[in-house]
């Protein structure tokens, strides 16, 4: 059976290796991102570059994208050059980032019209994961037109999870962004409250690593932030993102955010001190800037 023609829009730090992997699994790739140079070594690689979304569209029967927010996938997706105009009668569409419920839904309205196909498919790990084929993906839309993509999917995730519907998709992705986000936030007043005590965060760390409380997040950032390594796998201002987009959901269908409106405060706080584009742990650092001290690992 011949393998479809793939596209992929938007190649940042998660979408360059997602890319890579579809590549390298034997997919033919047409690609696209506002800078030329994050495409190159793509390129090199043997994929096709294209010079906007609707253009990769026109060559692909499936086309990827992943971008940070709503407003961007709006953009590629249904701009004058957008990935909807190029793409063909029957083609689909997967987007793979963290947007909003009201996004989703009426972009995989707007495809329907139009003859196209939409499909939400999130994922949750870091560049790492993505590397590495083990991102956990959640596609929502037509169960037919997922069929037709899982072969895609696999290059690139170990586990993929069904949804009826985009919107239901979008949603999953921003409660387990939230987890994410709670987690930093806790572990990060923790450490700085016991820096600030005299307590030593290693040993912190090791009582951690022997009971229920303990996760895989909370060791491997913990001896990050010791080790004083904010080297971005997922940013601080993408984190902030995220908390809004939690509490701007909550709001849309009458919940309680309370959790995600105060970490959004403290990690706006991150960014507004130049840690912006450090990696999301840097959040620590508006707690350390208040109470004056600096989290890291005793010699």
């Amino acid at each position: 059976m011949k393998k479809p023609v793939v596209g992929f829009t938007g190649l940042g730090l998660m979408g360059n290796p997602m890319a890579r992997r579809l590549l390298e699994a034997g997919y033919h790739l047409h690609i696209y991102n506002r800078s030329i140079s994050k495409a190159e070594e793509l390129i090199a690689l043997g994929a096709e570059y294209e010079g906007s979304p609707a253009m990769v569209a026109e060559h692909a029967d499936v086309v990827f994208s992943m971008v940070t927010d709503s407003a961007a996938l709006e953009a590629i997706a249904t701009g004058q050059e957008g990935i909807l105009n190029g793409l063909k009668w029957g083609g689909i569409h997967v987007d793979c980032s963290t947007v909003l419920a009201s996004t989703t839904g009426k972009l995989y309205d707007l495809y329907r019209e139009a003859g196209k196909n939409f499909i939400h498919s999130p994922v949750l790990g870091s560049t790492t994961q993505a590397s590495e084929g083990l991102l956990l993906t959640f596609p929502g839309g037509d169960s037919e037109k997922i069929e037709i993509v899982k072969p895609l999917l696999s290059t690139f995730s170990r586990l993929i999870q069904e949804f009826d519907h985009p919107t239901q998709s979008t949603n999953f992705k921003i409660a387990l962004n939230s987890i994410i986000t709670g987690t930093i936030g806790m572990l990060s007043q923790a450490m700085v409250f016991l820096e600030k005590a005299g307590v030593n965060n290693s040993v912190f760390l090791s009582v951690l690593a022997a009971s229920t409380l303990n996760s895989a997040t909370i060791q491997f950032k913990g001896n990050n932030i010791l080790d004083r390594n904010f080297n971005p796998r997922f940013t601080v201002e993408n984190l902030l993102k995220d908390a809004r987009y939690m509490s701007e959901s909550c709001a849309a269908i009458g919940c309680r955010s309370d959790v995600s409106d105060a970490l959004a405060g403290v990690i706006k706080d991150a960014v507004s001190l130049g840690h912006g584009k450090e990696d999301y742990s840097a959040m620590i650092k508006a707690f350390e800037s208040a109470a004056n001290v600096e989290v890291k690992r005793r010699i």
